[in-house]
């Protein structure tokens, strides 16, 4: 076996494998149904019941006690705001089941596809608060269908389990730093292409940024005028006017309707975003992909997935770097670094890709510097604060990461070590007040919100600063596990995680916390509890001055994606010698890549099922 596993080409075999079987899995199981149900094809429906009901609108679709898939039917849009809608089945004893609700965009001029998946002889569609609705072309169907999508996702679980198998098997173990990107460029890019359009935090304003910086338009301001698609700029400004995937039907129709709007006529007009305080530091690698695929005249959902794309494998490259500069710490950077919203988080527009593999690497070029016999004179110092200040430049709440540098002992420095550290430091303030300043020609609060008052907040904060320590306890004292929970297991609006699965990451973190070999002194642990509690402290003011009534008694709006940064930080703090466990290096290496293996494939499959199946 170790002779099979250790061949050089096992590699290429392995994937070869895994799209074979991806492929043979697709035509079998995935038309399951296809073969082992007499209605095959495609019914189309002409008599519907219409029914109004306490103001609302419903449908009783007869279906002659057949197996369907899916139903689709093409909406009349005429003057028609989006509606919520209920799908029920109707079972062997005649009753409705419900199936799903959602909200049916009426403004999308596409055939919608529902999922079914029954045996049934009547479907119900309930229409909320809708009088009159007219569907055209209703057809329920049972079609034999490739799903490339579901192809090169099972390719890829398929082959990140046979390559674990191989590691484990294996007598040479890969190099932590390679393994760490090829696994995260996989995962990421399925979190890419599987996510739905702007389904992860505030995509479509982030999405602008990049836009504009594709063209060169690095600093947005509220005049700017950039060409746009007219119809895709429309759908960027109000995304609801968009249908969300629910099978792979729908998704293939979005597809060919985003291409179309992408082709529409250019003209030149200003869509402005929310993300126009952040830097645009944060939105270079997607800028790029847009680009490119801008170059190369792609359509437009190739563009939009390149961007996404680009952020995947800017996030693997920087967080590998971490992992390779550092020997003590590079488990930990490794197994923080694949926590799965993390991951998907990667796979999209949002700024956080750049600020959490920044605060990784932070960590690890501290620990590289600590652990290397190289003195650090004055160019290790800038590319120190180069990095720390790519921490904190999209986030700027961040800055306190600077204090890092305190961890190094001033034995390291070829110069004085005290002014080093304090200049660092100092430095980390001041682009703190020039990323403050910049943010503010913005407007830091991008819109309206009632009772929010940024100047009376602070004067509130100022005047009662023993009332805005308590407001800091109470919000953390009713949120702490809410806020853990989401932070591992929240995957934007595609859902969240288990508990299960929550709990599998907690002791994935723990185990490879307490075997790690760093050995942190009491002072190192000060330092870096300070870095915790200043982060979380600038945060939580931000949005309290931002987004928060004065005189709130807890901060809304601070979410478990904000605690990623000092995540890592607080687990350190429970590092201890007296505290060890007793584990070969490479068996907690299989017991941590497994574990997040697990729950990052659990992840994509959730996705999978939920729009695309």
């Amino acid at each position: 076996m170790k002779k099979i596993v250790n061949y050089k080409y096992i590699t290429i075999i392995l994937i070869l494998v895994a799209c074979l079987f991806s492929f043979v899995f697709e035509v079998t199981f995935g038309n399951y149904h296809y073969y082992h149900n007499e209605f095959k094809g495609e019914k189309k429906i002409s008599n519907i019941d219409n029914q109004v009901i306490d103001d609302n609108l419903i449908m009783l679709i007869k279906t002659d006690k057949k197996y369907v898939q899916e139903l689709s039917f093409k909406v009349n849009i005429a003057n028609l705001n989006n509606v919520d809608y209920e799908l029920y089945y109707k079972d062997e004893n005649d009753n409705f089941i419900k199936l799903s609700d959602n909200t049916l965009y009426t403004k999308y001029d596409g055939i919608v596809a529902m999922p079914i998946h029954k045996e049934t002889n009547e479907i119900k569609l309930l229409f909320k608060d809708c009088n009159s609705l007219k569907l055209d072309n209703v057809l329920v169907t049972n079609n034999f269908q490739i799903n490339y999508l579901r192809i090169f996702i099972v390719s890829v679980i398929i082959y990140l389990i046979l390559d674990l198998i191989k590691i484990i098997l294996s007598n040479k173990k890969p190099k932590l730093y390679l393994y760490y990107l090829k696994i995260t460029v996989l995962i990421g890019i399925s979190f890419a292409l599987l996510t739905p359009l702007f389904y992860s935090y505030d995509e479509n304003q982030h999405l602008i940024r990049s836009y504009n910086n594709s063209y060169g338009n690095f600093i947005l301001q509220n005049s700017d005028i950039q060409k746009w698609p007219t119809k895709l700029g429309n759908l960027i400004s109000d995304r609801f006017n968009f249908i969300i995937p629910s099978t792979y039907t729908t998704y293939k129709n979005s597809m060919s309707y985003l291409t179309d709007l992408g082709k529409s006529e250019e003209s030149s007009f200003k869509i402005s975003s929310t993300a126009g305080p952040y830097l645009f530091v944060a939105y270079l690698a997607s800028g790029l992909g847009m680009f490119l695929g801008r170059l190369f005249n792609l359509s437009f959902p190739i563009i939009f997935y390149l961007g996404r794309i680009f952020n995947v494998i800017l996030y693997a490259l920087i967080v590998s770097l971490a992992i390779k500069l550092c020997k003590k710490t590079s488990k930990l950077i490794f197994a923080f670094g694949l926590i799965p919203p993390v991951i998907f988080q990667s796979g999209s527009y949002s700024a956080d890709v750049f600020t959490n593999a920044f605060c990784l690497l932070s960590f690890g070029l501290t620990f590289h510097y600590i652990e290397s016999n190289k003195k650090i004179g004055v160019k290790e110092l800038l590319v120190l604060l180069l990095v720390y200040s790519f921490t904190y430049l999209s986030k700027i709440a961040y800055f306190p990461i600077t204090l890092l540098i305190w961890l190094i002992p001033k034995e390291k420095f070829k110069v004085n070590s005290l002014w080093s550290k304090i200049l660092v430091s100092l430095s980390g303030i001041i682009l703190f007040g020039f990323g403050t300043i910049y943010a503010s020609k913005f407007g830091i609060v991008q819109y309206s919100l009632p009772g929010v008052d940024v100047k009376l907040q602070m004067l509130n904060i100022i005047k009662n600063p023993f009332k805005y320590l308590y407001v800091i306890i109470n919000t953390f004292q009713t949120m702490l596990i809410p806020l853990i929970s989401a932070s591992l297991g929240q995957l934007a609006y595609c859902g969240n995680l288990g508990d299960i699965e929550i709990i599998l990451i907690i002791i994935g973190l723990i185990i490879v916390t307490l075997s790690t070999d760093l050995k942190l002194k009491n002072k190192d642990k000060f330092i870096i509890l300070i870095y915790v509690i200043c982060s979380i402290g600038a945060s939580l003011s931000a949005l309290y001055l931002s987004f928060n009534p004065v005189g709130a008694l807890t901060v809304d709006g601070f979410q478990g994606r904000y605690l990623f940064p000092v995540l890592m930080a607080i687990f350190m703090l429970f590092n201890s010698s007296k505290c060890q466990l007793k584990v070969q290096k490479e068996n907690v290496m299989e017991i941590i890549i497994s574990i997040f293996l697990l729950v990052n494939i659990h992840a994509i499959i959730m996705i999978l099922n939920n729009f695309y199946v």
